[in-house]
């Protein structure tokens, strides 16, 4: 140790000059020179070397009173710790069956040769610390929802940590919804007013409220597709009974296939978005119509132009007219009219209006008309031969048909049946017809659509030699339609509430729910599962991001069914070592075997829900923790081997006997003496009634009394056992128990066969310390369970006080004296104590999470594995239960003493730097990187840490990259850290003044730039 003082400093060289320069004066004529080894040199050269040896072991004198003096404070080392970690079970893929796992289950991990080297234990075991049930049953969704503002969340722990009890609005996929489709009704291009009747036959008197809140434009949104997006009706409304949406634009609505549906599939749709108004009735509807009518019929105009105009197979251009049937009128000549919106309307009543002009076109003259006159005198009287009227030409009779799929039929009309017969000039003329229910698409002259056509059925005059020809030529034609009264049923229905997709049609026996509010009314997180989870327990780890500052009040329900079928939550038992989701930690859920299968959100699973009692009268809450993943069949482990019922043999009245384990180190133990042979019958019937617990009575099958186990109690030291004290000592590191010698501790029984029982547990050590997922297995196996391993790195192994520490802290001890008092003392206490802290500082006047607050002590531990957050914490309790011993009970009662882990902060570093050779930049950039990170990862498993609260300063990075080879100069350093504030992520310039208590540093990510 450095800080012992030398008695003689002097050395075996330092004793030959002494000998040199006394011998010139004690002996003049022999003259001492190491280059000439005579006699008298010899003898010099050993007596400097023995009497050097003196010297050194004079100088140990010191240091072994040193150590005599820690003996006689009885300063010792801490035996070994264990590791400690998490394992997860898989059981075999199709198990149908929760499969127990029993306390002490031992899992293995077999070291390789270089590690055996070290150490020569070949396999290292860890047993389980808990009973649970494993379950074959995995999650399938996770749902975070908040009733009041009808908000539902589904949870991806792929993209990262998850806000429990907190859902987003932007990422609601909560959405009330219906939608209506019609491929005749809904086909619109023109203006519009789409009419619906919506009933409900059975709740009548609820129709008029219906209407009136699918009318209200802050609950209902009604909209179309254009191709883009939803297009909002212009107006909404109800009249007479009906909804009406009126479309006053030229927008087309677009037909559009439903998600999962083929595009054959596509149809022509209006939607209606509600948003939740507060009210729980939902709208049930059984009867669903609908109709259209183009907008401005009423209004004079043209209204729907025609799609196609066609005389015979010659194409009319509707703004510029032209002849119906050419320019001769001949039978069976025909004008064909096209509309894809107005003739799709089936059953509709479509008017036609005609705007004609009759061309009058002569056929033949006067002279060409030959006339036998009877009249006619051929000798001398004459008479004057009469004119020629000619006649008129016009299409007099005609037909009108439609394509019905298989060939043109008669189309009944109604109204100027024959528009092409009239006097000259321009006139109108209209006909109207009920569109066929038949009507189908046809391809005329090329062109496919809806059809209709008027034939000429017979033409007057037709072949007069001399005649006026009146040929219709058309200028404009006007269409429209409406349903009136003969409304068609909706040809699908969709709805869409709470998640719950559903397409059918009218035909279906049971009512439509076009709005369904939130059926689950309590704010939670609900977890469907893909088959029953039940167990006594079942587990589920919990890994959190940060920690929150306040607990959550959780609360656990499942779902099951009442006495009729119906589902009803049943809330459950359950313990939680994540402290209400403020750390890791595991929650075990006593789920019994009645779970309902049922279908939340649109999921079809067993569910559980996790409540948060807060929220119960809460909007949002103040609690938000944030959770990485939820693992099921995860159990703690730590590294060690249990040995029960190991005995031993007293033969006779033995003061101070001692006896020695078979394996050690020992890390927990428990000893029994069968105190049969010495025992009377009161101390036996008062140990049996006040001491039953550490009590074992035998019996033989006669019913006589056979052993008499008594459980006996460590102890530091034998000074305050009396005679008849049932204790004994025990060193961990050896394994040795040492028994009282009748004066300070009771001696145990003689027996001839076994009378001391013991059941002890050994490993620990470095040794326990595995990567995620080292654990190979179970060392014995367990049916349906197919892998185990360690879920995250196992933790907290060490291999005891080293004789360094021990010199260090050993001292301490003598001024603490097992009381907390100042700042040192603390951390003296917690570093003798734990093998396993590296570092532990003691803050005053700051609480838990670093915020002033006079009169508090928090204690900031530096673990040896820092990255497992659930270790640091469990040991954290560890060390505040040790402590709560021996500080002021003053700070206990105000609850002003707290023991927390350092807060992890990664420090980020951007290097901006000009290169020597710029050929070799990749390889400047990685060894920047490599030396930011050897610099950095200082502060985590390996290497000398930095301590508690140091921070590394702008000129450590300068120092560490100026002499990098190719580094000619460094034009800038900027340092950021990154930690969690709780559950929220802070992120922090550490080039100025810095405040954060509670922190140390590790690497986070680096960026070099290069100029």
């Amino acid at each position: 140790m450095n800080m012992i003082p030398r008695i003689d400093s002097r050395k075996a060289s330092d004793l030959l000059q002494i000998i040199k320069g006394k011998a010139g004066i004690y002996t003049p004529e022999w003259k001492y020179e190491r280059s000439v080894m005579d006699g008298g040199a010899a003898l010099a050269e050993l007596f400097a070397q023995m009497f050097g040896e003196t010297i050194d072991r004079l100088n140990r004198m010191p240091y072994k009173h040193y150590l005599e003096f820690l003996n006689i404070l009885e300063v010792s080392a801490q035996s070994v710790t264990p590791a400690a970690g998490l394992a997860v079970f898989r059981l075999v893929e199709g198990s149908q069956r929760s499969v127990v796992i029993n306390r002490g289950t031992q899992l293995y991990y077999d070291r390789s040769h270089e590690e055996r080297e070290e150490e020569g234990t070949a396999r290292v075991i860890f047993e389980t610390i808990k009973d649970f049930y494993a379950t074959p049953a995995k999650f399938m969704e996770f749902y975070s929802i908040n009733p009041r503002q009808d908000i539902i969340e589904k949870l991806d722990f792929g993209e990262g940590p998850v806000t429990f009890f907190n859902p987003s609005g932007a990422r609601n996929i909560q959405r009330h919804a219906f939608a209506l489709a019609s491929r005749d009704v809904l086909k619109l291009v023109s203006p519009a007013d789409i009419t619906l009747s919506l009933e409900n036959t059975a709740l009548s008197y609820l129709n008029e409220e219906f209407l009136a809140r699918l009318a209200n434009p802050g609950f209902a949104r009604w909209s179309y597709y254009d191709g883009n997006t939803q297009i909002p009706f212009d107006q909404v409304m109800v009249r007479n009974g009906l909804l009406h949406l009126l479309k006053d634009n030229h927008d087309p609505l677009c037909p559009y296939a439903l998600e999962g549906d083929s595009r054959e599939e596509e149809n022509f749709w209006i939607t209606c978005t509600m948003q939740s108004d507060g009210q729980r009735d939902e709208i049930l509807m059984d009867r669903i119509a609908m109709g259209s009518a183009y907008l401005h019929r009423d209004q004079p105009g043209v209204h729907i132009k025609p799609d196609q105009l066609y005389a015979n197979d010659l194409a009319l251009d509707g703004e510029q007219g032209g002849y119906c049937f050419g320019t001769q009128l001949i039978p069976y000549q025909c004008f064909y009219i096209a509309s894809e919106e107005v003739f799709s309307k089936r059953r509709a009543r479509i008017n036609i209006e005609f705007a004609l002009n009759m061309v009058t076109r002569q056929v033949g003259d006067a002279n060409s008309v030959y006339q036998y006159n009877f009249y006619r005198k051929y000798v001398v009287e004459k008479v004057d031969i009469p004119v020629p009227v000619p006649d008129r030409i016009v299409v007099s009779r005609v037909t009108w048909e439609y394509w019905n799929g298989a060939g043109w039929t008669h189309l009944k009309v109604e109204g100027d049946t024959n528009p092409f017969q009239g006097g000259e000039g321009s006139f109108k003329k209209r006909i109207s017809f009920q569109c066929p229910e038949d009507i189908a698409k046809n391809s005329q002259n090329s062109v496919e659509g809806y059809w209709i056509r008027a034939r000429v059925v017979e033409v007057e005059n037709a072949f007069s030699m001399y005649a006026h020809m009146l040929l219709p030529y058309l200028e404009a034609v006007s269409l429209d339609f409406a349903y009136g009264e003969t409304l068609r049923a909706a040809e699908k229905i969709y709805t869409e509430n709470n998640c719950v997709k559903s397409l059918s049609a009218p035909g279906t026996p049971a009512a439509f729910k076009l709005y369904e509010p939130l059926r689950e009314k309590v704010h939670g997180v609900y977890c469907a599962f893909d088959q029953q989870p039940n167990g006594f327990p079942i587990t589920l780890y919990f890994k959190i991001e940060g920690q929150s500052k306040a607990k959550s009040l959780l609360r656990i329900e499942y779902l099951t069914e009442d006495i009729k079928g119906e589902g009803v939550w049943h809330e459950l038992k359950f313990t939680d070592t994540t402290e209400g989701l403020t750390e890791d930690g595991i929650i075990s859920v006593y789920a019994p075997r009645d779970f309902k299968k049922d279908t939340l959100f649109g999921q079809a699973g067993y569910w559980l829900r996790i409540g948060e009692g807060n929220l119960k009268y809460a909007e949002r809450p103040a609690i938000q923790p944030l959770v990485q993943k939820i693992i099921p069949n995860v159990v703690e482990i730590i590294q060690k081997e249990t040995i029960r019922g190991e005995l031993f043999r007293t033969d006779s009245y033995e003061p101070n006997k001692t006896i020695t384990l078979r394996n050690r180190p020992v890390l927990e133990c428990e000893l029994w003496v069968n105190e049969i042979r010495d025992i009377t019958q009161a101390e036996m019937a008062y140990l049996s009634e006040n001491k039953a617990h550490a009590v074992e009575v035998h019996y033989d099958q006669g019913g006589q009394l056979q052993e008499f186990w008594v459980k006996w109690e460590r102890c530091e030291t034998f000074l305050n056992s009396g005679d008849n004290g049932r204790h004994y000592k025990l060193d961990q590191n050896s394994g040795r128990i040492a028994f009282g010698n009748g004066l300070n501790g009771k001696v145990p029984s003689p027996a001839e066969e076994g009378n001391i029982k013991v059941h002890y547990s050994f490993g620990g050590g470095k040794k326990g310390n595995l990567q995620e997922g080292s654990i190979e297995g179970l060392l014995i196996g367990i049916p349906h369970v197919d892998q185990v391993t360690n879920l995250e790195m196992t933790s907290g192994g060490s291999d005891g006080h080293d004789l360094l520490t021990l010199e260090k802290v050993g001292p301490r001890k003598l001024r603490h004296q097992g009381r907390a008092v100042t700042a040192a003392d603390y951390e003296s206490l917690v570093l003798e104590q734990f093998a396993e802290v590296k570092d532990v500082k003691c803050v005053g006047n700051y609480d838990a999470f670093g915020q002033p607050a006079w009169g508090y002590v928090t204690l900031v531990v530096l673990p040896a594995h820092l990255e497992n957050r659930m270790y640091s914490l469990k040991l954290c309790r560890k060390i505040e239960q040790y402590l709560k011993q021996r500080v002021s009970c003053e700070l206990l009662a105000g609850g002003r003493f707290s023991v927390v882990p350092a807060i992890v902060m990664k420090v980020n570093v951007l290097a901006t730097v000009s290169l020597e050779d710029y050929d070799r930049a990749a390889e400047a950039e990685r060894d920047i990187i490599e030396a930011v990170k050897r610099y950095l990862n200082q502060g985590m498993s390996d290497g000398q840490r930095f301590r508690i609260e140091e921070i590394p300063s702008l000129r450590n990075f300068y120092m560490l990259l100026n002499p990098l080879k190719n580094v000619a100069r460094i034009q800038e350093i900027i340092l950021e850290g990154r930690y969690y504030e709780g559950s929220n992520l802070r992120v922090i310039p550490l080039d100025g003044e810095f405040s954060l208590r509670y922190v140390v540093v590790t690497s986070g990510e680096h960026t070099v730039k290069i100029l």
